[in-house]
């Protein structure tokens, strides 16, 4: 294999680089290659005493939660058990402290495979890690550079089969893009043949997730041919291959053979989750011979409602090419294929507003889910048409004016959200008004946020009282949304009102609302340095967070006091459980019971708070308050509305564990945000990957996951531990 980067000074040279934009002389002095961590080889160093492995373990893992002592950490990455070298890189990433860079390009060269995987995935956590936009660009290409070289060098040492290599790829697709030497490098490794099939996957996984990204190379009909020679040599690679075909661009020259190939994968009565992925990938061609494809899915496939619902989502990526499986969508029997053929044709202007205008009877358009989706379709009509006001689209508003007014008078929370939404975007002055009316008389939590949301869009002087309402009342959640569109309206007095209730909202449980208070403070041109000051020493991690994220600008110079994502241990009864004697959790549900596996040794802070919030019967009776058709199943909110949680958050865990079917995950909204909300997977979603914390895997109950609707109930969840030979009872 012919080398791409392998300069002998490169790592040196890249390693000053970064130094220099950090900036600062303590960290180019730290960043150092005498120094703990620093970028000579392990045999080089003159070998200090360590502690035992479990003493090791413990402090890696303390410092990892407490997103701290990357020093200490970094030095223990050089101990001579590579359980712990594996454990303190991967804490290294999760801290995201830059002066340990030098640390973990060294484990790059680490005798152990899976020490050198692990160290590659530390490097590529470098995206939620506290850089201002200017120095992540930078970090970013020195970093890329970096795993281009290991890549080079590992396979000139150990071969296409070593089992570092598909962590190397892996963590390379979290970059890709700065450098053209990523796309040749990795469609070269494809078209070898004696490939193991672990490092294609990763392969068609990374350039998938890049495509996915916007980063990815335009497919040309070379690499159609490539494609098809490794579904040829590895059937398994099929789906991969059909998702790198769903988030990439085809050459106009290479559509008929993109559509060869994928129809090809159908006929070979594949797996659904194959058969998923080709339909929506068809639909990403929008040629004429995948859309008569999509077409005829949804008229032959009438006992595989799945099939049809990835017919019409394919179709909604197809935008105007594939009007027609959305209109004939509308029709379906099942309501998620009907309501993805309607959000579609939201999009789609006066066509789709010809074709939603007629559908559902009149007494149906204010009642059912059918109609919360008809009113979501209405919304982005308006949004995406308003700013032309195309005649089609004025001529609409009066009815759909009518629509929202009967929909705000409906029992159904769900159905008034949707016309909270619609309300959002409609221009008239009624509509403010209809809006107006109801503040004070929502009483359900989810209708009340999208209430919320709905009033802080709008400009209307008359909706400013309640958002100031909002901003100093008792629900965070709200005071949050508030603070947001308070920050698009002018005033000194407005600046005072979020001074005000940012000093006045302490503890963990209002983090949320001083973080949006930072963040609408950061678009006015009214922000002092003390002001910014306060908001940098804020006790809670996503506050500090987000005011660093624009803090010192391209000015490589500028330093930010303290490291802005160190944060206390964990919360109290956080720790009640061992992590690594739970096994099982069985979450019993008003469609049937899932049993899902356990992954302490993965993610102990989330398993120990899962098991702490299931034993205290916080998820008995909350909702499944978001489901997404072959995407996730989502619950834990008390609330029901997205947005709750209990009362404080946990840290991330990530790991290099993919997201497949069935994987149990952690929801968050930034980094370290995770509370109580989880999800499970309803198929592969490798763009999550390294960016969610995964802490648990479905083994039975899939007919439950498939069935499972939004509204749904969780009636409760049960922790096995391993000393134990059935569920205990709470």
């Amino acid at each position: 294999m012919s080398k791409v980067l392998v300069v002998p000074a490169l790592r040196g040279l890249l390693l000053l680089l970064v130094a220099a934009q950090l900036g600062c002389a303590a960290q180019r002095q730290q960043m150092t290659p005498g120094e703990p961590g620093g970028g000579e080889g392990l045999e080089e160093q003159e070998q200090p005493s360590f502690e035992s492995v479990a003493e090791a373990l413990s402090m890696i893992m303390g410092a990892r939660d407490a997103r701290r002592d990357a020093v200490a950490v970094s030095r223990l990455a050089r101990h001579p058990d590579p359980v712990v070298r594996s454990a303190a890189f991967r804490a290294l990433g999760l801290i995201g402290d830059p002066r340990s860079l030098p640390a973990m390009s060294a484990g790059l060269e680490d005798p152990d495979t899976r020490v050198r995987a692990m160290s590659a995935f530390a490097l590529s956590q470098h995206w939620a890690w506290p850089l201002t936009e200017f120095r992540a660009r930078t970090m970013s290409a020195s970093i890329e550079q970096l795993l281009l070289q290991a890549i080079d060098t590992e396979v000139d040492s150990h071969g296409v089969g070593s089992p570092a290599l598909p962590g190397y790829i892996r963590a390379l697709s979290e970059f890709g893009g700065v450098d053209p030497a990523v796309d040749t490098l990795l469609w070269s490794l494809l078209r070898l043949e004696d490939l193991p099939g672990r490092v294609r996957g990763e392969i068609l996984r990374s350039l998938a997730v890049q495509g996915r990204a916007g980063r990815g190379s335009s497919l040309n009909s070379q690499h159609l041919g490539t494609l098809d020679s490794a579904s040829s040599r590895d059937p398994s690679s099929r789906w991969r291959i059909s998702y790198l075909l769903a988030y990439s661009d085809v050459d106009v020259d290479a559509l008929e053979a993109a559509a060869v190939l994928l129809e090809g994968f159908l006929s070979l009565d594949p797996s659904s989750l194959e058969r998923c992925w080709a339909l929506r990938a068809l639909g990403k061609l929008a040629s004429p011979r995948s859309i008569k494809k999509l077409l005829s899915t949804l008229k032959e496939s009438r006992d595989n409602p799945r099939a049809r619902l990835c017919a019409v989502r394919g179709a909604h990526s197809s935008t105007a090419a594939g009007a027609e499986v959305l209109a004939m969508g509308l029709a379906d029997p099942s309501r998620d294929v009907a309501a993805e053929a309607a959000r579609g044709l939201g999009s789609l202007g006066e066509f789709g507003y010809s074709t939603l205008r007629n559908w559902l009877p009149v007494k149906e358009r204010i009642a059912g889910p059918l109609a919360v989706s008809r009113l979501l379709a209405l919304s982005v009509l308006i949004k995406e048409n308003h700013q032309s006001s195309p005649a089609w689209l004025v001529s609409a508003f009066p009815s759909m004016l009518e629509e929202l007014r009967l929909a705000l008078l409906s029992d159904d929370p769900q159905l008034r959200g949707a016309a909270y939404a619609l309300g959002s975007f409609h221009p008239s002055p009624q509509s403010a008004e209809m809006l107006f009316s109801r503040v004070g008389q929502e009483q359900h939590k989810g209708a009340l946020v999208e209430l919320a949301q709905a009033v802080a869009s709008r400009s209307e002087d008359k909706l400013e009282g309640a958002l100031l309402a909002w901003l100093t009342g008792t629900d965070p959640v709200l005071g949050a949304i508030a603070a947001e569109g308070l920050g698009k309206r002018p005033g000194a007095y407005v600046t005072e009102q979020l001074l005000s209730a940012f000093a006045g909202f302490s503890g963990s449980e209002q983090a949320e609302r001083r973080q949006a208070i930072v963040a609408a403070m950061k678009t006015r041109d009214t922000t002092t340095d003390e002001d910014m000051a306060s908001f940098l020493a804020d006790p809670e991690v996503q506050v500090r967070m987000e005011a660093y994220a624009g803090f010192a600008g391209s000015d490589p110079e500028v330093l930010v006091p303290g490291p802005p994502q160190e944060r206390d241990l964990p919360v109290a009864g956080a720790g009640l459980f061992d992590a690594h004697r739970l096994r099982s959790a069985s979450i019993e549900t008003s469609k049937g019971t899932i049993e899902v596996a356990l992954l302490p040794d993965l993610a102990p802070s989330a398993v120990s708070n899962f098991a702490l919030l299931a034993t205290q019967g916080f998820y008995d009776g909350v909702l499944f308050h978001r489901v997404v058709p072959d995407f996730v199943v989502q619950a834990g909110d008390p609330t029901g509305s997205g947005w709750g949680g209990p009362g404080y958050s946990i840290r991330d865990e990530f790991s290099p564990t993919p997201f497949g079917r069935g994987t149990l995950g952690m929801a968050r909204s930034g980094k370290d945000t995770a509370g109580s909300q989880w999800f499970i997977t309803h198929s592969p979603q490798p763009h999550l990957d390294g960016h969610y914390t995964s802490f648990g895997q479905v083994v039975s109950g899939w007919d439950v996951l498939d069935r499972i609707a939004q509204g749904d109930q969780v009636r409760g969840v049960t922790i096995v531990s391993q000393d134990e030979k059935k569920p205990a009872s709470r």
